[in-house]
């Protein structure tokens, strides 16, 4: 989790705080720090969050505009991603919409995992792994329809059935007042850095 904090920061700010800015550079990471911007303390995302509704979201990417989508490869039903200290499943059609496609009701196997840290027993499913992505399958306009940046009415209430069950809890604002003292001394020790 701690390599995606960056990419959901990235993410949320040019959201909520730079939509002026959204598809004006070519590569958005790299332009990221042009941005200008501010502290942003808690209360002020969480003011932000609790506003969100579905349209608060720009749902793709305005500078990636696939033609084709990635969806497994080899004998995975979803794309086994290999990385420095191990391997988890990545479901492209759990996230259709922000591809440009109808997001459409999950299947079982789209939530088949794959989950591994590296040790020396795991050599044979690397390997099965690499072997896979020698065979990706895409998905194009005949197995996705037309580019239509929106959601299917089953997928619609599958979402929202599962809404009340998957609510987090956010920050109360009685615990913003012993957040706001914590990060005023995290500041003065910057500063005497």
């Amino acid at each position: 989790m701690r390599c995606c904090n960056p990419l959901l920061y990235v993410w949320a700010y040019t959201h909520f705080f730079a939509k002026n800015h959204m598809g004006k550079f070519p590569d958005p990471l790299r332009s990221f720090p042009r941005i200008p911007s501010s502290r942003k303390y808690a209360m002020v995302w969480k003011a932000k969050m609790e506003g969100c509704t579905e349209n608060t979201f720009t749902w793709m990417c305005p500078w990636f505009r696939p033609s084709h989508v990635l969806v497994r490869c080899g004998q995975f039903s979803n794309l086994p991603l290999m990385g420095l200290r191990g391997c988890i499943a990545y479901s492209p059609k759990l996230v259709l919409r922000q591809l440009g496609r109808t997001q459409t009701l999950p299947n079982q196997e789209d939530f088949d995992d794959i989950f591994f840290l590296y040790t020396s027993g795991q050599q044979s499913q690397v390997d099965t792994i690499r072997e896979a992505w020698k065979r990706p399958l895409y998905f194009g306009d005949s197995e996705l329809g037309k580019p239509q940046v929106t959601a299917s009415d089953d997928y619609q209430k599958w979402r929202n059935q599962g809404e009340a069950t998957n609510m987090t809890k956010m920050v109360d604002q009685n615990e913003q007042h012993r957040i706001d003292p914590l990060i005023k001394k995290i500041e003065i020790l910057e500063t005497q850095i």
